[in-house]
């Protein structure tokens, strides 16, 4: 064996739908099951990136993805790294029902929610679009 790796997070996207308010990705990721295994993702569940007041990505690194394997840092109890950096511009497999965009995330900042572009893994804060992000959902593999 080379080598091999456990899958911790399992998403389910929402694809083809742009005009998704946060309180709508709440409600998918709700009713996804019951009792409530799906949650909208934090950002260090899709990026390893640092932007907009957001510093839990790999430590020095700008406002992409580092494409490198997510890490769990002791230190915050949190992991480093998600989807986007591991996979790469997770649109471009085919049939995965995964799109160009932003993602909604459950962090926000001062009132602002933080969403992450899926070609570069950047964080951002939601702008003047209250309804154009995308949804996907996780859980952890343990809940299945």
């Amino acid at each position: 064996m080379i080598y091999q790796f456990k899958i911790e997070h399992w998403f389910i996207v929402k694809s083809g739908d742009t005009s998704q308010n946060f309180n709508n990705a709440l409600s998918f990721c709700k009713n996804l099951s019951s009792p409530q295994t799906y949650f909208v993702p934090e950002v260090q569940d899709y990026t390893n990136a640092n932007g907009f007041g957001w510093n839990f990505g790999v430590p020095g690194q700008g406002n992409t993805y580092q494409r490198r394997i997510s890490y769990w840092n002791s230190s915050n109890n949190k992991w480093v790294g998600g989807l986007f950096n591991e996979w790469g511009i997770i649109y471009d497999y085919r049939d995965a029902g995964w799109d160009f965009g932003d993602y909604w995330v459950i962090n926000e900042s001062q009132g602002k929610r933080y969403n992450v572009f899926a070609q570069f893994g950047d964080v951002d804060f939601l702008f003047n679009h209250p309804s154009s992000d995308r949804v996907a959902c996780f859980t952890w593999m343990s809940d299945f």
